[in-house]
């Protein structure tokens, strides 16, 4: 194990038109590369993290919703001084874009409504006695 390694990597995906945005941040200042595929396993860029960030440009992006939950994959490497891989781990990235405009909820653009039931309807014996107490 290194001395220093990796502990935490925060994705962040954005949409500008048909292109995606991938921006990747890691924890610690130790060097490393991030390496982008599409969903069918082509390599789409790697990049060396500059300040613990690398961002990607993905034209065309593929784009995650419900409907089709279209998974890119990214590699983070952490190498050693001399370039040589120390630790590796990956992880799926859906390329979207989520925004809530007063009280509506959109993703790539298109207004999702989200359907939930209540606990009351799952489970009311137990339920109905606490509410009683309320």
């Amino acid at each position: 194990v290194p001395q220093k390694s990796i502990r935490n990597h925060i994705v962040q995906t954005n949409v500008s038109g048909q292109d995606g945005i991938v921006n990747v941040s890691v924890d610690a200042d130790v060097p490393a590369v991030a390496k982008l595929y599409t969903p069918e396993g082509e390599l789409i860029a790697e990049q060396k993290f500059s300040a613990g960030k690398a961002k990607f440009y993905v034209p065309n992006a593929q784009l995650w919703s419900a409907e089709s939950p279209t998974l890119y994959h990214l590699d983070i490497v952490q190498k050693d001084n001399a370039g040589k891989d120390l630790m590796a781990f990956s992880t799926k990235v859906g390329i979207r874009e989520v925004k809530i405009m007063g009280s509506l909820l959109y993703v790539n653009g298109k207004r999702v409504i989200l359907r939930v039931s209540t606990v009351m309807t799952l489970i009311p014996r137990l339920v109905v006695p606490l509410l009683l107490k309320i």
